[in-house]
């Protein structure tokens, strides 16, 4: 219901105005339906719907092909590296549906709705870029010209304001905020695809760092494309929590981050975490990293695929103790390669944890089940189904 009281607003009083510009009133919408959702169950509830909505927009276009939210015109071209006069700019890739994408009447059912998911995606980093109450404003300033010139008549030149369009939008927040969009729009919505990284670590005890690496081996893969720019990397230390901001600019980047916290032998320490709150945990499962998980992109801000390479144990620990509901989930999903004893546990106390979020404990009752059945030479009891 929320969605469509969004799209009387956006779809139906401001509409579109071309086919490439449908994203865009898709988009807010969903993105105003969200904040409604969020508000109103909580924002476990709105996390967790954004995490699925991302999964599935990555499915499609590494099954299908890149959405590219606005066809009507090509990126600006990849400017040519000034570190190397002999390299020159990449073309872009033309990405090839079996369906022509350029007009409503040819496109695939399930492409309009993957595109509807995605734009809200966009949109959101849009919030993330410019601030929610800035954005908040853009909006209204599109309504507040659209009412306007809806109670005038048909020759005051002024309807064209019940319209709106990827160009008008990038005017109306340059004009509200005095940023810039453009580029943002060749990168997300003129170009098709998503991110994918492959992350491992290694601790040096020696210099008491983290030696990150981050690949983009997948460039190549049908609906995956090379990402440039800022990604949040995020250290639950002994400490607290930690967070750095690495800059991509090649398919694999090297980055050794030094630790706050140092190597303890206590079996039980309590541990501060993001929240504020501190938990008791016992430690005795940890290796010499002060590092008790990570996590790349906590707040989803970017449109990517993650391979997190980490010991099970800090999965464990993750799904223990981290509060955000997509950090366990991804620790859930992880933890099915892990059937081990230690595996177990913290999936059953997952599953008893009345405190834990119902989704998250149905979840680790599903994955149970699977390393279970994996575990029947050790498991006391028949498999669960």
């Amino acid at each position: 219901m929320s969605r469509a009281i969004a799209e009387q607003f956006f779809g139906c009083f401001i509409t579109s105005h071309h086919w490439s510009d449908t994203w865009l009133a898709k988009g807010i919408a969903e993105y105003l339906c969200g904040l409604y959702s969020r508000k109103c169950f909580g924002n476990n509830e709105y996390r967790e719907w954004v995490q699925s909505e991302l999964a599935r927009v990555v499915r499609y276009e590494e099954q299908y092909g890149g959405i590219i939210l606005d066809c009507s015109q090509p990126p600006a071209p990849l400017p040519v590296s000034s570190t190397n006069p002999a390299s020159v700019a990449s073309k872009q890739t033309e990405i090839v549906h079996y369906f022509p994408i350029k007009s409503l009447h040819t496109v695939s059912p399930k492409y309009v709705e993957a595109m509807r998911r995605k734009a809200h995606l966009v949109i959101r980093m849009l919030e993330h870029r410019i601030g929610q109450e800035l954005l908040i404003q853009v909006f209204n300033k599109q309504l507040v010209l659209a009412t306007n010139a809806a109670v005038t008549k048909i020759g005051s030149g002024l309807w064209h304001h019940l319209l709106i369009s990827t160009n008008i939008f990038i005017k109306a927040i340059f004009t509200v905020t005095g940023k810039d969009m453009s580029v943002f729009m060749d990168q997300w919505v003129r170009t098709g695809g998503h991110a994918k990284f492959s992350f491992t670590s290694v601790f040096n005890r020696k210099r008491n760092t983290i030696e990150l690496e981050i690949r983009q081996d997948f460039v190549n893969q049908r609906g995956v494309r090379k990402y440039n720019g800022p990604l949040l990397v995020q250290l639950q230390e002994l400490d607290g929590t930690f967070k750095h901001m690495l800059q991509i600019e090649n398919t694999v980047v090297k980055a050794d981050i030094t630790c706050h916290s140092k190597s303890r032998r206590n079996k039980k320490k309590k541990i501060p975490l993001c929240t504020g709150e501190e938990v008791d945990m016992d430690l005795s499962a940890m290796d010499d990293s002060p590092v008790l998980w990570i996590r790349l992109d906590p707040e989803m801000i970017l449109i990517r695929d993650l391979n997190i390479e980490q010991p099970d144990f800090q999965w464990q620990y993750q799904l223990r103790h981290e509060r955000d509901v997509t950090a366990q989930f991804e620790a859930i999903k992880a933890l099915e390669k892990y059937p081990t004893n230690a595996t177990r546990s913290a999936l059953t106390d997952t599953i008893e944890n009345e405190r834990c979020f119902y989704k998250v404990r149905c979840e680790a009752a599903h994955c149970l089940t699977k390393v279970a059945n994996q575990m029947v030479t050790q498991w006391s009891g028949p498999p669960l189904c």
